[in-house]
C-alpha cells in the first residue's frame, strides 16, 4: 500500500511535468470514452436493463405469421386467442392487448387519448398493481361490466391535476361513462403507447378469426422452454387451420421469449456493429496514446536508466509507468463520463417519442460500471506496452548516449506498426460510418411523391355513439368542404393514415380470377375522401380520382399507385382490373403517382398502394390534410374553429405541418446517423493526429541527419519528398490491410439493413480518398517543417 501511494505521487508529479502530452492524451481518451458510454447507455436500456415486470424472462410473445409475407408478424384474432388460451398447457397465463383511442370530454377542452384495451388478467401476468385503487377484475371483460378505466400516472397528473378522490368517479370517454377503478404506478410502462386502459371484451357470440388485432403475451409454465411451447402451439395451429381453413390456412402460430423479440435480431446486429465501431474508435485512441507514451519514453530513457542504476527493479519501473497510465485514463474517463451524461440526457429527450420510458437511455449504475471497466482496460491497453518497452532501456548505452540508444530504433519499429494498425481501423470506421450516415440521410430525404410545403395535418376520431358507419363519412365530407372555404386554403382531404407515418401495414390481396401464387401480392390499403389526392398534389397517371360519385350505394371502386401497376400488372392496362377489398370485388378506376407512404421500404422503393373511397369503407378515425399558401397561427385557429363549428366536443390531435409530421418519424434514424457521423469524424481526427505525431517524432529524431543532408547539397524538395514518402508508405500499408476488412464489414452491415436502408457501397472509394487526404495533410505538415530547417542552426544546436 505504501508503494502504491508512492507510485501515485510520482504519477501526479509526472503529469505536471508533461502537461502538453497529458492534455492531448486526456482529450483523445475523453472523446473515445464519451462515444462508448453514450452508445452503451442507449443499448443498455434496450438489451440489458431489467423490465419492471414479474419474472420478465418467462414472458412469452405470441403472434400469427402469414407464410405468404416475408418476416410477417401479424396480431392474433380474438377467436384464435380464446382457443389458444383454453388449449395451451405450456403457458400458465395468456392475455391480449390492442390499441384503442378515446375522446376525453367533460374537461376544459376535449383531448384525444391513446388507449389500450387489455384482457383483465394482463396486469396480473405482468405482476403490476395499481398505485391507487385496483386493476381489472376477471369479470370486467364482458358487456355491462367493461366500462371501467385505469389511468396512467401522467394522465392523472396532466388532465385531472393529480386530485385525490378520482378513483370511483366517472369520466366521459368518447361520450360514454367510464368508472375510474385505479391509477397505475408512476414507473409503469408498456411497449404500447397508452394514456388510459380499458378492458378488452371477449364475450362476443362469434368472435372474429380474421381481425388479427391482439398483441398477445403469455407466461411460460415452470420448466417449459420456448421450443417446447412452440411445439405445442404448432399442433394447436394445425388443428385450427383444418377446422377454420379460410382464416388460418396461410398462417402459422408462433411463440418466442419477449425478451429475445424486443429488440429484434436485426436491431441487435445493428447495435452490435455500432458498439464495435465505438470500441474501434477507442482502440484507435489507445494506439495514439501508446505512440505518444513511446515517444515520451525516449525522452525519459535517461531517467529510467538512472533509476535502474540506483537499484529499481524492472517490475517496479513497469508498475510505476502503468500507474501513470491508469491515472491518465482515470482523468480521461471522468471527462468522458461527464460528456456522456450530457449526451444521454439529450438523447433521452430526442428518443422520447420512439422508446417507452422504461428503456430510454440514462446514466445509471450499469453504465457507470461499464465506463469504469472500459477506462481501466484502456489504461492498461495504452500503458502496458510503452511501459514494458521503456523499461527495457540499456543502462550503459543510454547513459553514454545521453538518452538515445538501441531502444530508439526498436520503439520506432513498434510505432510504425501501431500506425499501420491504426490506419487500417480508421479506413474501416471512416468508410463504414460514412456509408451508414449517408444511407440514412438518403432514405429520410427520398422524394415523398407529393408537395410537402404548405400542408397542415391533424387527426380526428369520431365517437361511435353518434358517427357510426355512413354518418362518419358524411361528417368528413362536410368538414373537408368547410375547410376548403377557409381563406387561403386550396384543398383539403382525409385519409386513414398520413404518408411516412407509423401504422402503414401491408396486406395480401389478389386480382379477380387470379390463381394463388407462392409469393403473396401485398399493398398498403388507405381509406381516403374525395379531395385527398388534390390536397397532396398527386399526379393522375390514368383514369380518374376518387370523387363524390363513389358513395356507399355506388359500384365498389379503388385507385392504385403506379408502383402497384408496375409491380403486379407489368405491361397491362390496370383500368378495369378488379381486386378483392374485404371480400368484395372492386374495379380499378384510376392510377395516381407514387407516394412514400411507409417509413421504411425495401431499397427505398415506394410501397404499392390501394386507395378505397371513405364512403365505401367508413372509418371513425382519419387524418386530415389541408393545403394552403398560408403558414401562420391564424390558419390553425381557423381550422380548429371549422372543426368545432360542426362538433364542439371533438378533440383535435397532432396538429402539425407535414414537414413536422415527417420529421417526427425519423427522429431515431437521424440520431443513429448523427452518432455514426460523429464516430467517423472522431476516427478521422484521431488517425490524422496519430500519423502527424509519429511523423513529427521521426522528424525531431532525424534533425541532425536532415541538417547534414541539406548542408551537403540536398534541396528542400528532396527533404520534403523523403519525409512524405515515410508517411505515405505507412498510409499505403494501413489502407491495404484495412480494405479486406472494410468490404467484409460493409457486407455484414448491408445484410443487417437489407430491406430498409440501401447501403451506397459506391461511396467507399470516396471515403477512402477523404481519409487519404487527411492523412496526406497530417504527413505534409511535419514534412514541410523538416524542409524548412536551417542546416547551420540545426547542426550548431546538435
Amino acid at each position: 500500500m505504501k508503494d502504491l501511494g508512492q507510485d501515485l505521487r510520482l504519477a501526479l508529479r509526472s503529469l505536471a511535468k508533461y502537461r502538453t502530452t497529458n492534455l492531448l492524451v486526456a482529450v483523445c481518451l475523453a472523446l473515445a470514452i464519451a462515444c462508448n458510454a453514450t452508445l452503451f447507455g442507449v443499448i443498455e436500456g434496450l438489451l440489458f436493463r431489467p423490465w419492471p415486470y414479474h419474472e420478465p424472462d418467462r414472458i412469452a410473445y405470441l403472434y400469427q405469421a402469414d407464410r405468404r409475407v416475408p418476416d410477417d408478424e401479424s396480431g392474433v384474432s380474438p377467436a384464435n386467442f380464446l382457443d389458444w388460451k383454453q388449449q395451451a398447457k405450456s403457458l400458465s397465463a395468456l392475455e391480449g392487448v390492442t390499441r384503442r383511442s378515446f375522446n376525453l370530454t367533460g374537461i376544459e377542452r376535449p383531448v384525444r387519448l391513446a388507449a389500450a384495451a387489455a384482457t383483465p388478467g394482463l396486469f396480473s401476468l405482468l405482476g403490476v398493481s395499481a398505485s391507487e385503487g385496483r386493476t381489472f377484475l376477471p369479470d370486467e371483460g364482458v358487456a355491462g361490466r367493461d366500462q371501467v378505466a385505469l389511468l396512467t400516472w401522467e394522465t392523472w397528473q396532466q388532465h385531472f391535476g393529480g386530485r385525490s378522490g378520482l378513483v370511483g368517479s366517472t369520466i366521459q370517454l368518447s361520450e360514454k361513462p367510464y368508472t375510474v377503478v385505479g391509477i397505475l404506478p408512476e414507473r409503469f410502462d408498456f411497449f404500447m403507447d397508452a394514456e388510459i386502459w380499458v378492458p378488452y371484451r371477449l364475450d362476443l357470440v362469434n368472435p372474429s378469426r380474421d381481425d388479427r388485432e391482439l398483441f398477445v403475451l403469455g407466461r411460460f409454465a415452470p420448466g417449459v422452454s420456448p421450443k417446447a411451447a412452440q411445439a405445442e402451439l404448432d399442433g394447436i395451429g394445425k388443428a385450427l387451420a383444418a377446422q377454420y381453413p379460410e382464416a388460418n390456412r396461410d398462417y402459422d402460430a408462433k411463440v418466442v421469449s419477449l425478451r429475445e423479440q424486443i429488440p429484434g435480431k436485426e436491431d441487435r446486429l445493428l447495435f452490435g456493429i455500432m458498439q464495435g465501431i465505438t470500441l474501434a474508435v477507442l482502440l484507435i485512441a489507445c494506439v495514439n496514446i501508446a505512440n505518444l507514451l513511446l515517444v515520451r519514453g525516449q525522452d525519459r530513457a535517461r531517467e529510467v536508466a538512472l533509476r535502474a542504476c540506483l537499484g529499481a527493479e524492472r517490475g517496479r519501473i513497469v508498475r510505476q509507468l502503468v500507474v501513470e497510465s491508469l491515472v491518465l485514463a482515470a482523468i480521461g474517463g471522468v471527462a468522458g463520463l461527464a460528456l456522456a451524461a450530457g449526451a444521454l440526457e439529450v438523447m433521452a429527450q430526442m428518443l422520447a417519442v420512439e422508446l417507452p420510458k422504461m428503456v430510454q437511455p440514462e446514466l445509471n449504475g450499469t453504465v457507470l460500471l461499464y465506463t469504469l471497466g472500459l477506462t481501466a482496460l484502456a489504461g492498461l491497453a495504452f500503458g502496458l506496452m510503452p511501459a514494458l518497452e521503456t523499461s527495457r532501456t540499456n543502462v550503459a548505452a543510454t547513459l553514454k548516449e545521453g538518452g538515445r540508444g538501441l531502444a530508439a530504433g526498436r520503439s520506432r519499429r513498434i510505432t510504425r506498426a501501431l500506425v499501420v494498425v491504426e490506419l487500417a481501423f480508421a479506413l474501416v470506421l471512416v468508410s463504414l460510418t460514412g456509408l451508414m450516415a449517408r444511407s440514412i440521410q438518403i432514405f429520410a430525404g427520398l422524394d415523398p411523391g407529393f408537395r410537402v410545403a404548405g400542408l397542415l395535418t391533424f387527426r380526428l376520431s369520431l365517437p361511435e355513439t353518434r358517427y357510426e358507419g355512413a354518418a362518419g363519412a358524411r361528417f368528413f365530407d362536410q368538414l373537408t368542404e368547410r375547410l376548403r372555404q377557409v381563406p387561403g386554403v386550396s384543398g383539403a382531404g382525409a385519409a386513414s393514415n398520413l404518408p411516412r407515418a407509423r401504422g402503414n401495414g401491408e396486406e395480401a390481396f389478389t386480382f379477380d380470377g387470379q390463381a394463388e401464387t407462392k409469393d403473396a401480392q401485398t399493398a398498403t390499403w388507405l381509406t381516403v375522401s374525395p379531395g385527398y389526392f388534390e390536397a397532396l398534389g398527386l399526379t393522375l397517371a390514368a383514369g380518374r380520382r376518387i370523387d363524390a360519385s363513389d358513395g356507399a350505394e355506388g359500384a365498389p371502386v379503388v385507385v392504385v399507385s403506379q408502383e402497384l401497376a408496375r409491380r403486379y400488372l407489368p405491361g397491362q392496362d390496370p383500368l378495369g382490373k378488379r381486386v378483392m377489398v374485404e371480400g368484395k370485388s372492386a374495379a380499378i378506376v384510376g392510377v395516381v403517382g407514387d407516394v412514400m407512404q411507409t417509413r421504411m421500404t425495401p431499397n427505398g422503393r415506394p410501397s404499392p398502394l390501394i386507395y378505397v373511397p371513405l364512403a365505401q369503407r367508413p372509418s371513425a378515425t382519419m387524418a386530415l390534410v389541408v393545403a394552403s399558401r398560408r403558414q401562420d397561427d391564424a390558419l390553425t385557429e381557423e381550422v380548429r374553429q371549422a372543426v368545432w363549428a360542426l362538433d364542439p366536443n371533438l378533440p383535435i390531435d397532432q396538429m402539425l405541418t407535414m414537414e413536422e409530421q415527417m420529421a417526427q418519424q425519423f427522429v431515431g434514424a437521424r440520431i443513429v446517423g448523427q452518432m455514426v457521423a460523429v464516430f467517423g469524424v472522431l476516427a478521422l481526427l484521431l488517425a490524422g493526429l496519430g500519423l502527424y505525431g509519429v511523423v513529427s517524432y521521426f522528424v525531431s529524431q532525424r534533425r541532425a541527419e536532415i541538417g547534414v543532408r541539406m548542408a551537403i547539397g540536398a534541396d528542400r524538395r528532396q527533404v520534403l519528398g523523403q519525409v512524405l514518402r515515410e508517411g505515405l508508405k505507412l498510409t499505403a500499408i494501413g489502407l491495404a490491410l484495412g480494405a479486406p476488412a472494410l468490404f467484409g464489414v460493409a457486407k455484414l452491415t448491408n445484410q443487417v439493413l437489407q430491406g430498409t436502408i440501401p447501403l451506397p457501397v459506391e461511396m467507399i472509394p470516396l471515403m477512402a480518398a477523404v481519409l487519404a487526404g487527411v492523412i496526406g495533410l497530417a504527413t505534409w505538415l511535419p514534412a514541410h517543417r523538416a524542409a524548412s530547417l536551417d542546416p547551420a542552426i540545426t547542426l550548431r544546436g546538435d
